[in-house]
Order: structure tokens, then C-alpha cells, then sequence
């Protein structure tokens, strides 16, 4: 197992899966080689596939909060955002400071146009560690979404450091524009 999760943390997801199999079919009731699969479904972007196995892990171990996020994911990229949300739901029902859990509830949220709540889920992840930069991220998206702009552009800027979408940091001569007048403009009244 150790293997499969080292080829896993490596990226080389098609070992990792085919270490993982090899487990599974000496051990079809093995908790951590469906986790893993349903962990490599979910970056590999099968969610059919990670579905299952996270469905099949979670029938062994019924409230792993790891396994509910991954089943989380993977329903809401086949849409099915409301049994998602049970899902990160289920992981908060046991551990409220869960921020992964509270971060991708409010994914799911902002999904069916739910910002407000959206953003609370954020925030509330935010609260419980103030580094976690795709709730930073994804606030911004629901307040830009919902007109909120001075709070989305500011929490926008996670965008450099390690969010899920994370930009890669360009280097200009130029200072970075940040909002304010440039020197010697006119104002238009």
C-alpha cells in the first residue's frame, strides 16, 4: 500500500491505480486500496469510477471524512450537487472544523446559486485556517458573483498561492496596478 500511495503523492496515477488493483484482488474488502482508487478516479476525473470506489470504501468504514469528500466531488461533476452537499454534510455532522469539508460544501453551493451560504462555508473554513487558499478562492468567486467586488478582487488574489486553480505568478517591470490613480490622472467627474 505504501507503494500505491507513493505513486499516488508522485502523480503517476495509472501505477498507483494498477499497485492498487493488484491489492484489491488479493483483498476485495481492502478500505485503503478502494480509498486510494476513489482518490485517483477523482484527479483522473472518472467520477463514475471514484464514485464506486469511495461508495465501497465508505460501506467499510461508513463515516470516513476523506472518503465522503471524495464521493462529494465526484457527484457534484456529474451534477448530483444536492447528494454532494449530504456528503460534506455528513463529514461537518462529525468534525465541524473539517475545512476541506467546509471549503468544498461551499463549491457545491455556489454551484446552484446558493453564494450566500456559499460564502458562509468559506468563511467558515477560512476562520479554522487562515492559509487554506481555495476558500479564499472560491469566496472570491461567489462575491464577484454576487456583486460583492471589493471583497471578491481581494480574496481573488489567493489566486497565486496555492489554490486549486493556482495562476502561475508573472513578473513585470511594471509595479502592479492595485486600484489606485496613476500619477497625473484626470479624473472624471
Amino acid at each position: 500500500m505504501q507503494r500505491a500511495a507513493a505513486l499516488y503523492q508522485a502523480g503517476r496515477l495509472d501505477e498507483a491505480r494498477a499497485a492498487a488493483l493488484e491489492i484489491l484482488a488479493a483483498d476485495a474488502g481492502d478500505f485503503n486500496a478502494l480509498h486510494l482508487l476513489a482518490a485517483i478516479a477523482v484527479r483522473a476525473r472518472r467520477p463514475e469510477e471514484a464514485i464506486d470506489y469511495a461508495s465501497r470504501a465508505l460501506a467499510l468504514v461508513p463515516d470516513h471524512p476523506e472518503a465522503l469528500c471524495n464521493r462529494g466531488i465526484a457527484l457534484r461533476a456529474l451534477g448530483r450537487v444536492e447528494d454532494a452537499i449530504g456528503d460534506y454534510d455528513r463529514v461537518l455532522a462529525t468534525n465541524p472544523r473539517h475545512v476541506p469539508a467546509l471549503s468544498l460544501r461551499g463549491v457545491a453551493l455556489a454551484a446552484i446559486n446558493r453564494h450566500g451560504d456559499a460564502i458562509d462555508s468559506f468563511s467558515r473554513a477560512i476562520a479554522l485556517d487562515p492559509r487554506y487558499a481555495p476558500a479564499y478562492l472560491n469566496r472570491a468567486f461567489s462575491n464577484l458573483a454576487t456583486g460583492r467586488f471589493d471583497e471578491g478582487w481581494r480574496d481573488f488574489e489567493w489566486r497565486w498561492t496555492g489554490s486549486d486553480t493556482q495562476m502561475p505568478l508573472r513578473r513585470f517591470a511594471q509595479p502592479q496596478w492595485r486600484g489606485e490613480d496613476p500619477p497625473g490622472a484626470l479624473l472624471m467627474k
